[in-house]
């Protein structure tokens, strides 16, 4: 099938499969821990207490649910 025909094909607009084409390599997926340690995290509030949890997140590596899920066990 050629590119003219795939976006008529699947009802899908033509700009759609040329970012397809141009992105043919997969996206690089982000690592994340798994488990917060309570130490270093209680160390990190009394460090930096005005931290938003989206920094303490990526100080951490993982998400802000994360953090968020830890500080409520912590309280």
């Amino acid at each position: 099938m050629s590119i003219r025909e795939t976006p008529k094909q699947f009802r899908i607009s033509s700009a759609s499969v040329s970012r397809w084409i141009n992105q043919i390599e997969p996206k690089a997926s982000t690592t994340r821990q798994r488990k917060i340690d309570k130490s270093e995290l209680i160390k990190d509030v009394e460090q930096y207490p005005d931290a938003y949890q989206k920094e303490r997140a990526e100080h951490f590596g993982v998400f802000q649910k994360a953090i968020w899920q830890a500080l409520k066990k912590w309280d």
